[in-house]
């Protein structure tokens, strides 16, 4: 049995789950069958003083044990909730509806086939909005290239959910729509780094697959027909007599990077130095020769989780481009502490783009443009106070609230059903993964201040907390906390939490876990201090 999201979690448990299972089928024996199932477990350590062990109870671990008695091999199985997830992503086929022992109901079975293309396909589907100062300082910044020039590094930055890579994508369909821009018909490549699967050169090797046109579905010899045919088509098209030698010298040792090898090969005949250095300046070449037919938008997805013979590759490829008309973009997040991320590549010019939150009229429009229809300014109010600007917890929560069937017409407009109060709107999971996987990352003292602070509210004061923790002195844990980015002090002994999701996610876990004792004001002695010393009833 194999957790993913537990005891720890990180944002993308679905993706990482379904990717495991896709690498199982392409690696294990063909006598295995994988299933899956996603929801809420209770989980803990079962334990005595012999023996420990780490176990998940509930519905969704006894659906993916009976999945596993559909007989048949080398499948993958799965269940709505987690074909439903995919958003597109992966490709399923329906099985049919079963019944399962312990199921009132029958289930629907899907079996996961394989992941659909992961290359970033320019859309005009998602609007932006809020951006056009971002827009144009790209565009200035892209502008050495239409010059023949190297370009530096752009970072853009910014938190979970706020739009970094749908800037990146407007900014790409802007230079395709552009009339001063588009007649230098500029080429984009893109390279994922995954923060699960942190292994060397990964999104260099992602980047050479898509490239390539390389594919586990394809026999060794056409994925071989393939890569020659591109590699032969950039060596034709390239005029410097020294960058095409050095691009037929180094083929073999691309082809390696993708898993194709020939007998008698200059890779062969390498040693493991060799290899790794010759594949550095192989790929420097194939990126020079392709920036000399187009300009290069070389985008870089997540690039917080770059590994260190990738940073590597990158100080090598910018080392004397200055004729190359090339740029790298950073997508990636700003540090736990609020700092910029910085990959420190020495010599080379850097911008730095950090997007904020949207202001409350760009807010407004968003709303419009996902509810397509007029909405009371009370559901505004709630989305606003929950998402806060976040445009993806925006996005969230509006689907939240049309799955779960939330919303009724008023008099003409989209708002809130009257039986559903404001305040305890569950958290979107989508949302919630994000905050966890935060959370998680800390120490287990500050976590425990962090659950016991959000009891009091968004807003709440050091001496009233330290009381709650038996009069625990706080004011190292506190900086510790304000250096984290979870909370600031407003003075010397209010603080608020950064984002009022943070301390909805904690206080969540507590009234689900304590239940009617909570809700009835099981625990007495606090309620009554708190009560008595800060004068609000809602504590």
């Amino acid at each position: 049995m194999l957790y993913f999201g537990a005891p720890k979690t990180s944002e993308k448990i679905f993706q990482h789950a379904l990717d495991f299972a896709l690498r199982c089928k392409t690696f294990l024996p063909a006598k295995f069958t994988v299933c899956l199932s996603r929801g809420t477990v209770f989980t803990g350590f079962i334990e005595n003083r012999y023996r420990s062990e780490y176990l998940a109870m509930g519905d969704v671990v006894n659906l993916s044990a009976r999945l596993c008695s559909l007989s048949l091999q080398n499948k993958i199985y799965t269940d709505f909730s987690i074909q439903k997830s995919s958003h597109g992503q992966y490709q399923f086929k329906k099985i049919g509806d079963k019944t399962f022992k312990g199921f009132s109901r029958k289930t629907a079975v899907y079996e996961l086939l394989r992941k659909q293309q992961s290359e970033k396909q320019l859309s005009d589907k998602n609007t932006i909005f809020g951006r056009k100062k971002e827009l144009q300082k790209l565009s200035e910044f892209i502008e050495p290239l239409t010059k023949g020039k190297f370009g530096g590094i752009i970072y853009v930055h910014g938190s979970a959910g706020i739009g970094k890579t749908k800037l990146i994508d407007e900014f790409e369909l802007y230079l395709a729509r552009n009339s001063k821009l588009k007649k230098y018909k500029f080429t984009r490549f893109y390279f994922p780094f995954d923060g699960l699967l942190a292994t060397s050169f990964n999104p260099i090797i992602h980047f050479l697959k898509e490239y390539f046109e390389q594919s586990e579905r394809n026999s060794q010899a056409e994925n071989k027909r393939k890569f020659t045919r591109k590699i032969n088509k950039i060596i034709e098209l390239t005029t410097d007599k020294q960058l095409k030698q050095e691009l037929i010298r180094t083929k073999t040792i691309l082809g390696a990077m993708v898993n194709l090898h020939w007998q008698g090969s200059i890779y062969n005949r390498l040693d493991s130095k060799g290899k790794y250095q010759n594949f550095l300046y192989a790929f420097k070449n194939l990126i020079k020769a392709e920036s000399l037919q187009r300009p290069l938008i070389l985008r870089f997805e997540d690039a917080h989780y770059i590994d260190s013979d990738s940073l590597e590759l990158l100080q090598i490829l910018i080392r004397n481009v200055e004729n190359y008309p090339f740029i790298i973009i950073f997508v990636c997040r700003l540090n736990d502490d609020g700092t910029f991320f910085s990959a420190n590549l020495q010599n080379v010019t850097e911008h730095y783009l950090n997007l904020k939150y949207l202001e409350k009229p760009d807010a407004y429009r968003l709303v419009r443009n996902k509810l397509k229809t007029d909405f009371s300014n009370e559901l505004f109010d709630v989305i606003w106070q929950k998402s806060e600007g976040n445009p993806f917890f925006i996005e969230q929560i509006i689907l939240f609230l049309k799955e779960n069937q939330l919303l009724e017409k008023k008099d003409g407009k989209l708002t809130l059903k009257r039986s559903e109060n404001a305040k305890f709107i569950k958290i979107p999971s989508s949302i919630n993964s994000i905050i966890i996987s935060r959370i998680d990352k800390l120490t287990d003292e500050l976590k425990k201040v962090i659950k016991t602070a959000s009891v009091l509210g968004k807003e709440f004061a050091v001496n009233i907390l330290s009381a709650m923790l038996e009069n625990k002195p706080l004011n190292e844990i506190m900086k510790t906390g304000d250096k984290e980015n979870i909370w600031k002090a407003v003075s010397e002994i209010i603080y608020v939490f950064q984002h009022s999701l943070i301390r909805e996610e904690q206080f969540g876990r507590i009234f689900a876990a304590t239940g009617e004792s909570f809700r009835k004001g099981g625990n007495f002695r606090k309620g009554n201090f708190l009560f008595g010393k800060s004068g609000r009833s809602s504590h």
